[in-house]
């Protein structure tokens, strides 16, 4: 069999047309949604230092089990520059929580020009954020 012969078959194969029918809607993610927040420090004399705690309680419209984490990045208010940074541990029912002694962190609690911002990511990178002055009871 020629080449010619050959292409001209190849030419005369009936072409494959593929119709999508599928008309539902692509899947939603809803960001998660930060209700409150808080975080300051407070003398242990037990510890005989400063504890520092993060607290945030976070809903998902998509579920609980769709937030994925929960930080604390503490800036100074003075500069903008970051700090420190947090990671909280879900608690359960949307409760997230840290506590960290003084002498573990960069923090001061002496220093009065911090604010504390809190970010809640889900499993597809949607984000919330809301920001607090820390408490300090010194």
């Amino acid at each position: 069999m020629s080449r010619t012969l050959i292409a001209a078959a190849l030419l005369t194969i009936p072409a494959c047309v593929v119709y999508d029918t599928d008309t539902r809607p692509a899947p939603v993610n809803f960001a998660p949604d930060i209700v409150w927040a808080e975080a300051g420090c407070f003398w242990d004399n037990a510890a005989y230092d400063w504890i520092w705690y993060f607290d945030a309680d976070v809903t998902d419209p998509d579920g609980m089990t769709d937030v994925w984490e929960v930080y604390a990045d503490v800036f100074d208010d003075r500069t903008g520059e970051l700090v420190d940074s947090f990671l909280l541990s879900d608690l359960g029912g949307g409760f997230w929580s840290t506590e960290w002694l003084q002498y573990q962190t960069w923090l001061d609690c002496s220093y009065g020009a911090y604010v504390v911002d809190f970010v809640a990511y889900d499993y597809y990178d949607a984000f919330d954020t809301y920001a607090v002055y820390p408490y300090q009871s010194w």
